[in-house]
């Protein structure tokens, strides 16, 4: 079991998209508060047990230290009710689960209070409270012993001379425990091979292409602000999906964006809580999310369209660009940048939904290949 990714079971990603799916009804949703709560709660609990950064390092009086006192006092309470008999004993977790919880919270906070104050420490990182360095060194010792996992003494003598020596052995790519340092990086690799024989400037010239089939195609009829007043119905999920990719290329493009008409007509500088399709950047944003223009995710909303419907042909980008081009009506406020600017917001958003799509395939094909191998075995 990989410890990063069973984590991810209780993170705010997980809390938020219990909450979007909820409020859409979703079968067997329908009351997610106290499972959004817990999870919230632990999300905070692993946030604060995994500072990394001296920037976020824990101080006197920081909030990390409030968020594992809060937890340690909510689990002793949990564990009082459970044992009263207030709410079912299965209800609460397994006694060397909570022993754990327990011992880990509460060693934690004291030795950081204690190199906080004793020690004069000005900061204390969490994530280095760990036994991964005897993890690997044990790791590497099975590893070289080969099919002897339970070495005697004099074998681990003679396995732990050798690398001291020669130092041949690296850790293990798998397990409870993370590699420290960089790794060592090929001077050249695969992708620097095919960069070097590929096409200067293929990229470059599909997006001219683009710009030239646009251009006359893209009207400059847009003011930028309209004002949303009433409530739409409630969108499919693919349309929140497709509104949050779509500020993810506004957000690209203000980067080297200068002219303000532009800028103007990417994004929403309005109260736009009432549109339902950016539902989910609700859900998600922490304050630095984009919301764009209605008009920018009507256009990535056509080609997404057009996307599904080519996305397993030979030909995906040019069959989707020339679908996009031939059937859809497209504005944009700036008369003197507005090809370029939905030729590279469609060149964009297609190039990213082939690597997504590509990617997803693959790991269906690597799930398959796992299924298949495990039958070979039974057979």
């Amino acid at each position: 079991m990989r410890v990063k990714l069973a984590t991810q079971i209780v993170s705010r990603s997980v809390a938020d998209g219990l909450e979007f799916y909820s409020a859409r009804g979703t079968d067997g949703l329908q009351n997610v508060k106290g499972t959004v709560l817990f999870t919230k709660k632990f999300n905070d609990l692993f946030d604060a047990l995994n500072r990394n950064h001296p920037k976020e390092g824990i101080t006197n009086g920081s909030k990390d230290l409030r968020v594992l006192a809060s937890f340690l006092h909510g689990l002793n309470m949990w564990e009082k009710e459970a044992a009263s008999g207030k709410i079912a004993r299965a209800s609460f977790l397994t006694d060397q689960t909570a022993e754990g919880l327990r011992v880990t919270v509460l060693s934690t906070l004291e030795l950081s209070r204690y190199l906080l104050k004793s020690c004069g420490f000005k900061y204390v990182l969490k994530r280095k409270f760990n036994q991964d360095v005897l993890e690997r060194f044990f790791g590497i010792i099975r590893h070289v012993g080969g099919q002897n996992e339970h070495p005697s003494m004099p074998t681990f003598l003679q396995l732990y001379n050798m690398l001291s020596f020669y130092s041949l052995m690296k850790p293990p790519k798998f397990g409870n425990c993370e590699l420290q340092g960089s790794q060592e990086r090929c001077a050249l690799t695969l992708t620097d091979l095919k960069l070097a024989f590929q096409e200067a400037g293929a990229q470059t010239t599909k997006l001219q292409e683009l710009k030239q089939k646009l251009d006359g195609l893209v009207s400059a009829e847009v003011e930028c602000e309209d004002v949303f007043d009433h409530v739409y119905e409630v969108l499919g999920t693919s349309d929140c999906i497709v509104y949050y990719l779509a500020g993810f290329m506004c957000r690209k493009l203000l980067r080297n964006t200068v002219c303000l008409v532009c800028r103007e007509g990417l994004v929403e500088e309005s109260e736009v809580h009432k549109q339902p399709e950016g539902a989910l950047v609700l859900c998600k944003t922490r304050g630095g999310l984009l919301h764009p223009k209605r008009h920018i995710f009507h256009f990535l909303q056509a080609a997404e369209a057009h996307f599904h419907r080519h996305e397993a042909d030979k030909n995906v980008y040019e069959l989707t660009v020339e679908s996009v081009l031939e059937e859809q009506k497209f504005s944009f406020p700036c008369p003197n940048h507005k090809e370029e600017i939905m030729a590279t917001l469609l060149h964009g958003y297609v190039a990213m939904r082939m690597r997504q799509f590509c990617k997803q395939r693959l790991l269906q094909m690597k799930n398959k290949a796992q299924q298949l191998r495990k039958l070979a075995k039974l057979t």
